[in-house]
């Protein structure tokens, strides 16, 4: 009379345990890009790293440039990695043909999962960038480019 539930539990128990290992390895999730529709010039959704263990997923959408400023959604998860000990500010920067930019805002970062947003004040309206973030596990440097 108990087979049937000890075998019934560990199915369920299997099923989970096969569910955590394929999230810890972050499978699916490294260096993706999404399309994005935030009604400007079309910039896509680019994505570093995994959430595996001590690695660091990143995902940036930019969008137009609206009175001088560029805004960029971020958003980063992990499972290992203390995201408070990062200043965004401090780490990233935006080139455009030649010229770096730090944003004069962001978000501030803490615990394993983190979404806000970047401002860069430039002044003008790029067709192509690049966004250096440095120091975050697992890549030192990750270009994001458009």
């Amino acid at each position: 009379m108990h087979k049937p539930i000890l075998v019934g539990s560990s199915i369920i128990v299997g099923g989970l345990l096969i569910w955590l290992i394929v999230l810890n390895l972050g499978i699916g999730l490294q260096d993706q890009t999404y399309p994005v529709d935030d009604g400007a010039k079309g910039f896509e959704t680019k994505s570093t790293g995994t959430t595996a263990m001590g690695d660091v997923a990143i995902q940036l959408s930019p969008h137009g440039v609206n009175d001088g400023k560029m805004k960029v959604d971020v958003s980063i998860d992990t499972h290992s990695v203390e995201l408070g000990d990062f200043d965004l500010k401090e780490i990233t920067t935006l080139h455009i043909a030649g010229k770096k930019f730090k944003p004069v805002e962001a978000s501030g970062l803490s615990g394993h999962h983190a979404s806000g947003m970047m401002v860069f004040d430039i002044n003008v309206d790029p067709d192509e960038f690049t966004i250096v973030i440095e120091g975050i596990p697992e890549q030192h440097e990750r270009r994001y480019v458009w």
